[in-house]
């Protein structure tokens, strides 16, 4: 896997992890943990796999834009 998916992946996986626990937090719900996030759920099919992380890969990268695009509309 190439290194820019790897950083994309990481950067959903962490916008996605402070999301649910924020959720989670209102609801009094048990928290999630980033390694099982991170590792997902056991899949028997090879598409089922590569599907949950191709998510949190297109997840990480938007949210990697609009990261760049704030800090370059506001000047930083």
């Amino acid at each position: 896997m190439f290194y820019g998916s790897q950083i994309f992946r990481f950067v959903g996986v962490l916008v996605a992890w402070i999301l649910f626990n924020l959720f989670f937090l209102i609801l009094n719900k048990k928290r999630v943990s980033f390694s099982k996030i991170w590792k997902g759920p056991t899949c028997d099919d090879t598409a089922d796999g590569a599907m949950y992380e191709m998510k949190y890969i297109f997840f990480g990268a938007v949210m990697l834009f609009i990261i760049c695009h704030l800090v370059i509309k506001l000047g930083f």
